[in-house]
């Protein structure tokens, strides 16, 4: 597990929003969502809640689990 996605993880978490936590992480949109898939992927559960149109993300149960 690399600690770049465990701390955009955190950075969308603590923006709650993805564009937001890319503006801070100085990276597109599109490679903050490729991280958080990447992270879920190895992890094997959903982390984030995505809807489309929405602007704030909601963490998963598995999400809030991984937080601490």
């Amino acid at each position: 597990m690399n600690i770049l996605l465990i701390e955009t993880f955190l950075s969308v978490v603590h923006n709650r929003n993805i564009t937001l936590a890319a503006n801070q992480l100085y990276v597109s949109q599109s490679t903050v969502s490729s991280r958080i898939s990447h992270l879920e992927e190895e992890l094997g559960v959903t982390l984030i809640s995505r809807s489309k149109g929405a602007r704030s993300i909601e963490l998963t149960e598995s999400g809030q689990a991984f937080l601490p």
